[in-house]
């Protein structure tokens, strides 16, 4: 199976949809993530229930599963076929050495 990044995503298959995640129904569950800085979205282009599912694990973690390829898009970056498969979406982080602390990667 294939991890893909994307930006400041990282899409990483993961053997099986964790235990107590519920699904997110909502309207925009297929946007992965907002970019802070610009406003653009890292979000599933055609998110049909039938073509990808979304869910979320009680520690908050971002899963999905793929039955169909799907389309990551983003304003700013290639645009990326996701094979089928069930993923963790995780935000990368990154750690500032002058002020000692881990923060998210802002895109």
């Amino acid at each position: 199976m294939t991890t893909y990044r994307h930006g400041d995503l990282l899409v990483r298959p993961i053997g099986s949809i964790p235990e107590g995640a519920t699904e997110n129904t909502k309207g925009d569950a297929h946007i992965l993530a907002y970019g802070e800085a610009t406003g653009h979205r890292h979000r599933i282009a055609d998110p049909r229930p039938d073509t990808v599912r979304f869910f979320t694990t009680p520690d908050g973690r971002a899963v999905m599963e793929v039955f169909q390829p799907v389309e990551l898009v983003h304003e700013e970056h290639k645009t990326l076929t996701i094979a089928p498969a069930i993923y963790e979406v995780v935000h990368e982080r990154e750690y500032g050495y002058f002020v000692q602390s881990v923060r998210q990667v802002q895109d």
